[in-house]
């Protein structure tokens, strides 16, 4: 036994003597990591501020990024090398796919060519009018229901609602359509920003439609307000109509006050102190949604909900009747974003839903 004690302690020094004399200083060249510790700091104490406090220092925080991370810098280094290999001159040798793909990266940068091409802002309003934010006349303005359904088809861009269709847990061939609020998301990277409410997704302090002074005068614009701004003065030098900026300084502001009403729903959308809601259950089908809406509202509220969901989901190939089931979050969401559809101008429906579309176009 003592023999084997003996042995295994040579073994052990034999083996801590090899590895001591082939480990070598690791260099940050080799692991660029090591650069981002901060061996100041106790890992005991604060482990994160330990393997990653001089993270900010090695690389500081870009002018144009709002997220700066590890990640986010060996993605854009794939991105660069990707660049540099499309960039490169086209082989008999590369694989065919290779060969299409720089084929089509250098006709992308035919700088001619592009500029030649329309913005898909100027197509959509080809088709559907001018915005009336940029807009010198507001005469013959006519939104419907039928026409947000078309929106939501064509653009997959939320207007109002939201909409699922979900299967029966114990029945898949049973589904149904799901309701629920327009939470007015805004597009983003991979590493997005989760947003808590819509005061958070505009950049909002204290839920201001613009930062002000001390004294109440206004000063910059938030992030989001001036987004708009640019979008709408870009669009108005392509059109041509030469509207004053503050007109429409003014309309973004009132398209923005608009989606903080709709944005919360019924529970804090537009509905009146006064507002006598009908109960309606959970679950039914369309036919007695349209029922619940005929009640509530008059029979001549302009929406027919089996034309509207045939107009939401006329990509899909199949027709919605009266008989197929409906799910909601409860009827004073419904009552509030259809009372603030009808009580709301033309106009101003119109400046929502083009400012919608157009910050999905434009980011």
């Amino acid at each position: 036994m003592e023999k084997f004690k003996f042995l295994l302690l040579l073994w052990m020094f034999c083996l801590t003597s090899c590895n001591n004399g082939n480990n070598e200083y690791v260099s940050e060249k080799l692991i660029p990591e090591l650069s981002y510790m901060n061996t100041s700091v106790d890992p005991c104490e604060n482990f994160y501020q330990y393997t990653c406090g001089n993270f900010k220092n090695v690389h500081p925080l870009p002018e144009d990024q709002y997220n700066w991370d590890h990640f986010t810098i060996l993605q854009d280094e794939i991105h660069q090398l990707a660049a540099d290999i499309l960039k490169s001159v086209r082989k008999d040798t590369d694989p065919l796919a290779l060969q299409k793909a720089k084929a089509a990266y250098t006709a992308c940068l035919n700088v001619n060519y592009a500029d030649k091409l329309k913005l898909p802002e100027e197509n959509f309003m080809l088709e559907h009018g001018i915005w009336p934010v940029i807009s010198l006349e507001d005469t013959d303005i006519e939104v419907s229901w039928n026409l947000v359904g078309d929106f939501v088809a064509e653009y997959g861009v939320p207007l109002f609602f939201n909409f699922q269709i979900l299967s029966n847990y114990w029945d898949p061939t049973d589904n149904f359509i799901y309701l629920y609020r327009d939470a007015i998301s805004n597009p983003s990277t991979i590493y997005g920003k989760l947003e808590e409410d819509l005061d958070d997704f505009l950049g909002t302090a204290g839920g201001r439609v613009s930062r002000s002074t001390d004294d109440g005068s206004k000063s910059e614009p938030i992030p989001f307000e001036s987004f708009l701004r640019t979008v709408a003065f870009y669009l108005r030098d392509v059109v041509g109509t030469w509207k004053d900026d503050e007109k429409i300084i003014e309309d973004v502001a009132e398209i923005i006050s608009f989606m903080r009403v709709l944005q919360p729903g019924g529970p804090g959308g537009f509905v009146e102190d006064t507002a006598e809601i009908l109960p309606l259950d959970n679950l039914i089908t369309v036919g007695e949604l349209q029922e619940w809406t005929d009640s509530q509202f008059g029979e001549d509220y302009p929406i027919n909900w089996v034309d509207y969901f045939n107009h939401l989901f006329k990509a899909s190939g199949v027709a919605i009747t009266e008989d197929v089931k409906f799910y909601h979050d409860g009827a004073r969401l419904l009552y509030g974003v259809l009372n603030l559809f009808q009580k709301a101008e033309p106009r101003l429906l119109k400046n929502f839903i083009m400012a919608r579309l157009f910050t999905y176009t434009g980011c």
